[in-house]
């Protein structure tokens, strides 16, 4: 990217001033190159991350999402989208305004984006730093994750291996020292079991395991007392759904 426009483009991101708006913003860079963000999802995760809190309703919290995206699309740091045949709403990120974004995740090593990036494996354990706070890995062809992998990342708090439709193997060694993981979205993969270690997961919020149709069982979930969503729609194949604690699922 040439040095004036990644500083109009940062000028822009530093102007929005709110840091709800700027974390709005950068999650959007969570997914894959011109990629069309369906609103609701997006504002989903928002909700997840904790970027919009302390409102009466869910209705109250998905308004406060939509007019965000109304604000970022107004100084065109998004774009308005549309799917073929599709009613819902999306949004997307200019290539280059998502460089910057991702740079902006980046700095010191807080981030690391790997969406829609071919991935057969997940990164070597040089790449999984000690101040990771979000990884994204969506939309790879990651088909297990073995034993000798055990990132030691107690800060990161939002980790992304969803629409990994290859994904079956998950070793438990993987989440042993993800003490701080918050949330954490498999869906779409072909995992028949979760990793017994993600019921260590105390401070786990948010687990999404949409699609997940070879999933047959998960056991109780009483343990994560943190959690306050679960997502079990489309796991088709799951002979009953799990005990949780206070946990609204769907």
């Amino acid at each position: 990217m040439e040095p004036e426009v990644f500083h109009i483009l940062r000028f822009s991101f530093m102007h929005l001033k709110e840091s709800e708006l700027q974390q709005c913003f950068l999650c959007c860079a969570l997914f894959p190159e011109d990629f069309r963000i369906r609103r609701e999802d997006l504002i989903a995760y928002l909700i997840d991350e904790g970027v919009i809190k302390g409102l009466k309703s869910k209705e109250a919290e998905f308004n406060k999402g939509h007019s965000m995206l109304n604000k970022l699309e107004r100084v065109c740091l998004l774009e308005s989208a549309k799917e073929e045949f599709d009613d819902d709403r999306y949004v997307k990120m200019h290539d280059l305004v998502r460089d910057m974004a991702i740079q902006i995740l980046e700095k010191n090593s807080q981030g690391m984006v790997k969406a829609g990036a071919r991935l057969r494996e997940v990164p070597g354990a040089e790449e999984w730093t000690e101040n990771l706070t979000r990884v994204s890995l969506m939309h790879n062809q990651i088909e297990e994750i073995p034993s000798t992998h055990s990132p030691r990342c107690p800060s990161l708090s939002t980790l992304l291996l969803c629409d990994n439709s290859q994904l079956q193997f998950i070793a438990d060694s993987f989440f042993e020292q993800l003490h701080g993981l918050k949330v954490l979205d498999l869906s779409f993969t072909k995992i028949t079991k979760l990793p017994d270690s993600v019921f260590e997961l105390v401070s786990l919020t948010v687990l999404l395991l949409i699609g997940c149709k070879m999933l047959r069982h998960v056991p109780s979930l009483e343990k994560l007392r943190a959690l306050k969503r679960l997502d079990l729609s489309r796991t088709w194949a799951l002979e009953k759904i799990p005990k949780a604690w206070n946990v609204y699922a769907t």
